[in-house]
Order: structure tokens, then sequence, then C-alpha cells
């Protein structure tokens, strides 16, 4: 009785072992597949292989051109009662971008600032009490917004705050 229990032991786990290994081998066989169909893709990412320790390295397309007039708005911001304004802007994409940067007084008056040109994927931040110096004393505070033309979210930006004196960043 012992032997029968031992030979459908071992027979089970054979069988439960050729299941494992033939799910494996499916699982690896469906995984290349869909690689080979999202390589086919010609937006999708194409698969180089390299020698050695490397492995799979990604290589993407570039996006298609898509450039249009775009307007990044920051709502607020002061110099005013010791406060220390800063944009920061950083080009996402893999081009030149030039950016039209415009401050907006509280009265609504308007100064376009020199246009400033960012290298492929430059992070810039300006002081914004120079360009307050050029506009003159009615744009110590307002909005700013800063225009490209580009492709979606190919310029990012963050206007900051800081107040030293109360140790605050906004």
């Amino acid at each position: 009785m012992a032997n029968e229990y031992h030979f459908l032991g071992s027979r089970l786990c054979r069988f439960c072992t050729i299941v494992i290994l033939v799910s494996i081998a499916a699982t690896i066989f469906r995984s290349r597949e869909s690689l080979r169909s999202v390589n086919a893709a010609p937006t999708m990412p194409s698969v180089l292989q390299l020698p050695g320790q490397y492995g799979k390295v990604f290589r993407t397309t570039p996006p298609a051109d898509h450039s249009m007039q775009h307007v990044l708005a920051a709502t607020y911001y002061s110099v005013k009662r010791n406060l220390a304004a800063s944009l920061m802007v950083s080009d996402q994409g893999a081009r030149s971008l030039q950016i039209q940067p415009t401050l907006f007084s509280s009265s609504g008056n308007r100064f376009a600032v020199p246009a400033v040109t960012l290298q492929a994927n430059e992070i810039r931040t300006f002081d914004l009490q120079q360009w307050v110096a050029l506009a003159g004393p009615s744009f110590q505070e307002g909005s700013v917004q800063v225009s490209y033309v580009g492709n979606d979210m190919e310029l990012g930006g963050v206007l900051r705050l800081v107040d030293l004196g109360h140790s605050l960043i906004f």
C-alpha cells in the first residue's frame, strides 16, 4: 500500500512539474509575441540588444512635431514685503525653445520681458526682481505668463515665492 502512494505521489509530482514548465514556456512565448507586435508598431519603443552587462536598452522614436502656441500662467507673484520671487522653467524637449515671459501688474498693465531661448533639456531660473526693475514699480506684484511655440508639455515651469524672514516658501 505504501508503495502505491509513493508511486502515485511521484507521478503527481512529475505531472505538476510538467504543468509548471508548460505554463512557463507559454508565458515566455506570449511575452515574445507581444514584444514582436510592439516592435512592429512604428511609434512604440524598439529594442536594441547590446553585448555584455548592459542587456536590453530601449530606444524611443522622437515624438511627431505638433508645434502650436502654448501659455503657462502663474496667478500671483510679489517682490514686496521681503518676498523673493523666482521663475524656474524647464525645456522638456529635444530641441531649443524660445520663450516669451510677460508680467501683469495688479492693475492689469502688461510688460513683455525680452524673449529667452532655452536649449534642449535646459533648466533655468529667473529672478523676477530683475524683470520688475525693468518694468517699473507698479509691477512689484501681479501675475506672470510664459508663452512658447512647441509641443504639448514641452515646457514646464514653477513660480517660487520665498520669505526668508518667516522661513516660508510658496
